[in-house]
């Protein structure tokens, strides 16, 4: 059977296989999911401590069931991707300055 995706779901799915293939760890996570600190940090590759500071800080939005913080899959995701801007941000900025002759202490 072949099916016709269009084309960003025909790369997500190119994306997820060739992921499985390296043998990297592939999550697949609802938008509108609620994920524990645990399940986010595992997400993340950090600490659940680090996850629960992070939401105590006001850096990734949170809400209370009962006495448990839940955290929304797509505030994480995007707390994630602007780490990710930011990061390489600094290494544009390390890149242009070597290019430069800056010296890096």
């Amino acid at each position: 059977m072949v099916v016709a995706l269009p084309s960003a779901a025909s790369a997500t799915v190119r994306r997820l296989l060739e992921e499985l293939a390296a043998g990297t760890s592939v999550h697949l996570v609802a938008d509108d999911a609620d994920l524990t600190t645990q399940q986010a940090a595992d997400l993340f590759g950090i600490s659940r401590t680090y996850i629960t500071r992070l939401v105590d800080e006001g850096k990734i939005a949170a809400h209370r069931v009962g006495t448990h913080r839940r955290l929304r899959a797509g505030d994480v995701i995007a707390y994630k991707t602007r780490c990710a801007a930011r990061l390489a941000a600094v290494d544009h900025i390390a890149v242009a300055d070597r290019a430069a002759g800056v010296p890096y202490r």
